[in-house]
């Protein structure tokens, strides 16, 4: 349960940390314009690929997905340290979020694969006290970073956190699967994510960009999701739900 704690720990004192940080990164870096998308790269990227880490947890394990997950998101983290101007963060920051899509769904599906029904309810109260804690840490450390030491570390603290929990998920958590192939839907991960992503990038430039344009990104979503519907009924393996798809893994952890 540590390990759970220590990843959802990490994502969620992120956005609280580099919200702190942020007005001495920007005097740094420039690029006032991009303030928003270091935020919004994070988020939309982590929004969108939620759903496929979990088809694939479901596929190939919860503990692999968690470690690519977990390892994409500290390159991001390191990257964004070593960013050289706002666009490269925004791109790194985009980065990130990929990786955090499957750290907090995985590490809660976690949760319910090595508890019994009636210890979920607390286990869940100590994850949704993370949330709590990081927003009393997060600024505090954001500002103690930028202040004494570089912006830089308030990606940078990430590291540790992610190795250890990274050890502890290695050591402590095993999956017993029978092995069998499977075929990824890579059409309708696509479509997936073009259908929420696009819809969502609206929101996001409404008054930025003409009508026409938040218009054609809405269609665009509407189709893509259309796309994926029919898609999904021919599929050998759907993205989104499987007759044949094995039910999850069993998990333990001590």
């Amino acid at each position: 349960m540590t390990a759970v704690l220590l990843a959802i720990f990490m994502v969620a004192t992120d956005s609280y940390i580099v919200a702190t940080a942020m007005p001495t990164i920007v005097a740094d870096l420039g690029g006032f314009r991009l303030f928003s998308w270091v935020f919004a790269a994070y988020l939309l990227a982590q929004a969108v690929t939620i759903p496929i880490y979990g088809r694939l947890a479901d596929l190939y394990g919860r503990k692999r997905v968690f470690f690519a997950g977990t390892g994409i998101f500290l390159l991001g983290s390191l990257l964004c340290g070593f960013a050289w101007g706002m666009v490269p963060l925004v791109l790194f920051r985009a980065l990130e979020g990929i990786g955090a899509g499957a750290i907090q769904p995985i590490a809660t599906t976690i949760v319910g694969d090595i508890y019994t029904p009636v210890e979920r309810a607390r286990m869940q109260g100590y994850v949704s006290g993370m949330f709590g804690v990081a927003a009393i840490i997060g600024p505090t450390l954001g500002a103690f970073a930028v202040e004494h030491i570089s912006w830089s570390l308030v990606f940078w603290v990430n590291l540790p956190i992610g190795a250890a929990a990274l050890i502890m998920f290695g050591l402590y958590l095993h999956e017993h699967r029978e092995p069998r192939r499977h075929r990824v839907d890579y059409l309708g991960s696509a479509l997936l994510m073009l259908g929420i992503g696009a819809p969502m990038l609206a929101l996001v430039l409404i008054g930025n960009i003409g009508s026409v344009a938040v218009a054609g990104l809405m269609a665009c979503g509407a189709i893509a999701i259309t796309a994926l519907v029919a898609h999904e009924r021919q599929a050998v393996e759907p993205m989104l739900w499987s007759r044949s798809a094995v039910s999850p893994a069993s998990s333990t952890a001590h």
